[in-house]
């Protein structure tokens, strides 16, 4: 939204969300996150990026298709160790 997430300067436009922070949870069947073909995070990232949030944790549970239990695991671990940091969950 113009004016409320972003502004346009005679430079270009400039993101108002500065100092914020995001937490992207990206589930994927058989893409690696962040890998090459990976297109979903990457995206968020920049959309993310042109707004000022450049402050971004991803979690991931990749390659469901294979592994699934290993990475949903490791996905759990990482959304609960937000969850304490954030103040969500007692530690």
């Amino acid at each position: 939204m113009p004016r409320e997430t972003f502004q346009c300067s005679e430079n270009g436009p400039v993101g108002l969300l500065e100092g914020e922070k995001a937490h992207v949870v990206s589930v994927s069947g058989g893409t690696k996150v962040g890998g090459e073909m990976d297109f979903a995070v990457r995206y968020l990232k920049h959309v993310l990026g042109f707004v000022g949030i450049h402050d971004v944790t991803v979690v991931a549970a990749e390659r469901l298709m294979s592994g699934a239990e290993d990475s949903v695991s490791a996905a759990k671990v990482a959304v609960t160790e937000f969850a304490r940091q954030e103040g969500v969950l007692a530690a």
